[in-house]
């Protein structure tokens, strides 16, 4: 639904600011896919009415290229290299997110992610189907990026009070605005690289990990990143 994501931002949001009226002070913000909008947010690179306008006509424009290209997205039990070495042979199908050591999540048409399905039930690897609408972060949403770049044209970006790490390069946002747009339209086909922008979060001197958000999904992948840290 194109409702979906400026419902997560407003709950987010307000989680956030309940945070910050109790004292509650960031040295760095992320977020994990639509997430790091509201981190940018958050940070002051945008207004909260931009954000909810942008999120609505993000959900729009995903919602037509779902409708246009139908799919969705596979969680695997299994390291990037092992899923990229076991799919080269299917198409359609490609690497959404990078979520944990063992934890990666395909896109792909249903067709694809049959195969996909077959070829990690034959390698003894669990797999679970998301419930999600369609086959997000890859080529399949293509169709999406036009109204999104049109979207983020008309979204005042400014300048962050705190760095804001991307899940795009794994690294801080920069200082143009005309970059961190670019950034975020990538988001509409690239994947999201969650394990490897924590290790840098945690290089950079990060410790206490805090979610703002409905459940503690993040948290609990954090973990599984820094076990033993």
């Amino acid at each position: 639904s194109e409702l979906a994501l400026p419902l997560t931002a407003a709950a987010c949001l307000g989680m956030f600011r309940l945070l910050s009226w109790l004292g509650l002070k960031p040295d760095m913000l992320a977020g994990h896919s639509f997430g790091e909008h509201v981190a940018l947010c958050a940070a002051g690179a945008m207004s909260y009415d931009d954000l909810i306008l942008l999120a609505y006509r993000r959900g729009v424009a995903l919602t037509e290229a779902v409708a246009a290209c139908p799919g969705g997205m596979l969680a695997v039990a299994a390291d990037a290299d092992t899923c990229r070495r076991l799919l080269a042979g299917c198409n359609d199908v490609a690497i959404a997110n990078v979520n944990a050591p063992r934890q990666v999540v395909i896109s792909g048409t249903e067709a694809a992610l049959a195969e996909a399905q077959q070829v990690f039930d034959a390698n003894r690897i669990a797999t679970e189907r998301l419930g999600v609408a369609g086959p997000f972060h890859c080529a399949l949403m293509s169709g999406a990026r036009k109204a999104i770049a049109n979207s983020l044209q008309r979204c005042r970006i400014g300048s962050t009070a705190v760095p804001v790490w991307s899940n795009i390069t794994a690294g801080p946002m920069p200082n143009d605005p005309a970059q961190v747009a670019q950034i975020l339209l990538e988001h509409t086909t690239a994947p999201v690289r969650f394990a490897e922008q924590i290790e840098n979060m945690y290089a950079a001197g990060a410790r206490v990990f805090v979610e703002v958000g409905p459940r503690n999904v993040l948290c609990r992948l954090v973990g599984r990143i820094l076990r033993g840290r």
